[in-house]
């Protein structure tokens, strides 16, 4: 019988986790940081303008992508 998940895919699964906890962590400090110095609705436009810029970038690939 063969180990289908065995160690790699723990080894992963902990990574990803790890990964994903440290990126959320530096999105928490930024996110504060400007709710500090811009107040809360400051932090949250900051956040959208943020948001949109992103999904530009990601519609304008997508099109070169799939030109249909």
């Amino acid at each position: 019988m063969e180990d289908v998940g065995g160690w790699r895919f723990v080894v992963g699964v902990l990574a990803s986790v790890v990964a994903i906890g440290i990126g959320l962590l530096l999105v928490f400090a930024v996110f504060d940081r400007a709710a500090m110095a811009w107040g809360l609705f400051g932090a949250f436009a900051v956040f959208v303008v943020l948001l949109l810029i992103f999904a530009w970038f990601w519609d304008r690939r997508q099109v070169r992508d799939y030109p249909d």
